[in-house]
C-alpha cells in the first residue's frame, strides 16, 4: 500500500509499515524531528522511508506524491484548531485514494507544556470527514499509554475512517 504518516515525528509508525513492505511518506514539518527520524532510521537493513517538510492544513507537497491508501494522524490534530481543522480535512480527502482509510487519534485532556492543544469533538471531526467522503467504520476510546497523562486525565479516541470510492 501508499502509506502516508502525517505528523511523523521522528517515523516510528513509518518505519513500521515500511518494515511490513509498504511505500512509505513521513511528513514532519519540524525540521528536529525529521533529522533525527532520517539519522534514526537509515540502517540499510530496513527499507527507506521518504521524508517531506509539509504540514497541515494545506498539505501542498504532500499532494504531489499521493493518491494514499492509508493515512495516520496520530497525536496531531489536537494542535490544530477548528478552523484549521476545517481546511485540513478537504486536504486530506484529495490525498486519499478511493476506498483509502484514514486513523486519526483524537487527544482529549491538557496537553504538554508550551505545546498548544485545542479541544476536539469526536462527533464534530466524523461529521467534518464525513462532508469530505470519509465514513466512520470503527471508532475506540483508550486510556492514555504514558502515567503521566493518565494522572492528568488524558484519553483518546481512534477513529478509523473509509474514503468513499
Amino acid at each position: 500500500m501508499r502509506v502516508v504518516d502525517i505528523g511523523a515525528g521522528t517515523g516510528r509508525g513509518a518505519a513500521w509499515f515500511a518494515r511490513q513492505g509498504h511505500d512509505g511518506l513521513a511528513v514532519e514539518p519540524v525540521d528536529a524531528l525529521r533529522h533525527a527520524g532520517r539519522a534514526r532510521h537509515c540502517d540499510p537493513a530496513y527499507p527507506a522511508i521518504r521524508w517531506l517538510d509539509d504540514r497541515l492544513p494545506a498539505l501542498n507537497r504532500t499532494r504531489a506524491h499521493g493518491p494514499f491508501d492509508l493515512l495516520t494522524l496520530c497525536a496531531v490534530w489536537q494542535h490544530l484548531d477548528d478552523p484549521a481543522r476545517a481546511e485540513a480535512m478537504p486536504s486530506l480527502g484529495a490525498i486519499a485514494a478511493p476506498d483509502s482509510l484514514l486513523i486519526l487519534s483524537l487527544r482529549h485532556g491538557p496537553g504538554a507544556e508550551g505545546r498548544p492543544v485545542f479541544p476536539v469533538s469526536v462527533d464534530g471531526t466524523v461529521a467534518l470527514a464525513k462532508r469530505h467522503g470519509f465514513e466512520q467504520v470503527r471508532r475506540v476510546e483508550a486510556d492514555s499509554v504514558q502515567a503521566g497523562n493518565r494522572s492528568n486525565g488524558v484519553r483518546w479516541t481512534w477513529l478509523a475512517l473509509r474514503k468513499s470510492g
